[in-house]
Order: structure tokens, then C-alpha cells, then sequence
């Protein structure tokens, strides 16, 4: 398979949450937009006193 001239030989899903954690991270610098993802996926982040939790495994 081909995408944009590279070669994949293998391309997995990212695991449940990683778009919900990409999103949350990078939405950090406004905090109104932080609070409104963490409220929505709340169930993809972790614990209400931890909402970051699994954004600390992004980078």
C-alpha cells in the first residue's frame, strides 16, 4: 500500500483514546475549549481528577 510516496507495510489503529488525548492536548492553550473536550470525552480521558492521563503517553 501506498500513501503520499511512502511504503506501509503495516498501519494499526491507534488505541481507544488517542484521538480524544491528541485533542485535549493540543486544545490546552484555550482553556474553554479544554474544559468543553474534557466534558465530552470524559469517558475516552480517565478519571474526572486526572483528564490528562492519557495524554501524558502522546509525546
Amino acid at each position: 500500500m501506498s500513501a503520499g510516496g511512502q511504503q506501509w507495510t503495516f498501519a494499526a489503529p491507534a488505541p481507544t483514546g488517542y484521538d480524544a488525548a491528541n485533542l485535549y492536548l493540543h486544545s490546552l492553550p484555550v482553556p474553554d475549549v479544554t474544559e468543553r473536550v474534557r466534558k465530552e470525552f470524559a469517558h475516552f480521558l480517565g478519571a474526572p481528577h486526572r483528564p490528562g492521563r492519557r495524554a501524558d503517553c502522546l509525546y
